[in-house]
């Protein structure tokens, strides 16, 4: 079999281009009329800046709300709102069920981000205000669920700071009754000034009474003590104070009603279809079939050539 050079090809390209030109035409008028078969879609967009979320070592808060706004919770949750099983034809009975909703969600949910750090979010259907209900609810059901998620957080450091807070508390009593307990056997009141007191009557060498004795004896004794107490009492009040802070910073954060995603751009009610583009149909099967056609005519024209050369 020899090859073919391009003027060969040419020559049988010419020669069939009655047949090639038919062929074509019919494909395009059969796309064009296959195209009115087709249900047309509608597509609703949206446009949604990221607010209040809390950025990533290595994504930012577009990225972060972009797989919020692809998460499996907020398609099913769409999914059962709308009855999109139904909507999509899906029998729920189908052990595939789950495959076949996700690839009609993705052909119809398109989530993408612009050049300003925005989300561009887009949703095709068959009915327009189908579109516009269904990108709503997926942008109302995103917010809701990094609420939820953001409030679990929450309420696990309020949980950590509650019980550290308790553990705090329970220190700060019990430094209190060995403090109490000291003062009482000791008839300490102030450590220090009386400290004070009790020197200068030593250096003046008055006689003490019993109750000043008990307290030099107890100054003696338990001063180290009692300055630890002090210490170690300052510091859990100071740790006491912080805590409450954080404590009562999350209170207010769990309580607050944030919202995740700011619109900038409202879900669209379309008022004309975004597909089939009939031209695009119409050109694709054409070049198609005017591409197949060329080869069937090179190839009947090789293997001619080569029947003829055996």
């Amino acid at each position: 079999m020899k090859n073919f050079k391009t003027q060969e090809i040419i020559d049988v390209l010419l020669k069939n281009k009655n047949s090639i030109i038919l062929a074509t035409i019919i494909a395009g008028a059969c796309a064009y009329a296959a195209s009115f078969l087709i249900k047309p879609k509608y597509k609703s967009i949206a446009v949604v800046y990221p607010l209040n979320l809390t950025p990533g070592s290595e994504e930012s808060n577009t990225e972060q709300l972009i797989q919020y706004f692809n998460s499996e919770e907020i398609k099913y949750a769409v999914a059962e709102q709308f009855d999109l099983y139904s909507h999509y034809k899906i029998d729920r009975k189908d052990p595939l069920v789950k495959n076949y909703l996700g690839l009609m969600y993705k052909e119809n949910v398109s989530v993408s981000p612009t050049l300003y750090e925005s989300i561009n979010l887009e949703v095709l259907d068959t009915d327009p205000v189908m579109a516009q209900k269904l990108n709503y609810a997926i942008i109302k059901r995103t917010d809701s669920l990094i609420m939820a998620i953001k409030r679990k957080n929450i309420s696990d450091y309020i949980s950590n700071y509650q019980n550290q807070l308790t553990k705090t508390e329970h220190v700060i009593d019990s430094l209190l009754k060995c403090e109490q307990n000291l003062r009482k056997t000791y008839k300490i009141m102030d450590h220090r000034a009386m400290s004070k007191a009790v020197a200068k009557l030593l250096v003046k060498g008055d006689k003490l009474s019993a109750i000043q004795d008990t307290i030099l004896t107890g100054l003696f004794i338990k001063y180290p003590e009692l300055t630890e107490i002090y210490r170690r009492m300052e510091t859990e009040k100071g740790i006491r104070e912080f805590l409450k802070k954080e404590l009562d910073k999350n209170k207010l954060d769990y309580n607050s009603k944030l919202s995740f995603c700011n619109v900038v751009s409202s879900p669209s009610l379309p008022d004309k279809k975004a597909s089939p583009v009939r031209l695009v149909l119409v050109i694709s099967a054409m070049l198609s079939v005017f591409a197949l056609a060329s080869i069937f005519f090179i190839y009947l024209s090789i293997r001619g050539n080569s029947k003829y050369a055996e």
